[in-house]
């Protein structure tokens, strides 16, 4: 597995990535490299799996097939630890909801915030603890 990307260390390895909804395949023999600390787009038609290689990035969605690497570990190591957030798209978002755009931003960081002593003091506790 490559650690580096040119001059930069590779931040997301995957190889030989195979996903699919409901059986139909989407993403077939995906190889890919992102290089830390630049700027990467996705681009593509609706329908081209976007929105599924993403949802495999943040091990929201299983691979059939293939592996998914953050920073030389398995993905699924950063979402147990709440390294990662995702935001979803438009239409998932109740427009009419009083939320800034801030607070919908920061809600993707609520895994990490829970892990930090001075945001723990901040948030809610959950409704379980104190109960008789």
């Amino acid at each position: 597995m490559a650690t580096t990307f040119g001059d930069a260390p590779v931040a997301i390895n995957i190889k030989g990535l195979y996903a699919a909804y409901q059986r139909q395949p989407v993403l077939e023999d995906i190889n890919l490299q992102f290089p830390a600390g630049k700027w990467t787009a996705i681009v593509g038609p609706n329908g081209a799996g976007k929105s599924m290689l993403f949802h495999v990035l943040t091990g929201s969605m299983k691979a059939l097939r293939g592996s998914v690497h953050a920073f030389n570990e398995p993905i699924a190591t950063h979402r147990k630890a709440g390294h990662i957030a995702y935001m979803a798209q438009r239409e998932a978002i109740e427009w009419d909801f009083p939320v800034s755009v801030w607070e919908t931003v920061m809600g993707g960081r609520y895994g990490h915030m829970r892990s930090d002593p001075l945001w723990r003091r901040l948030l809610p506790s959950p409704p379980w603890r104190g109960c008789a």
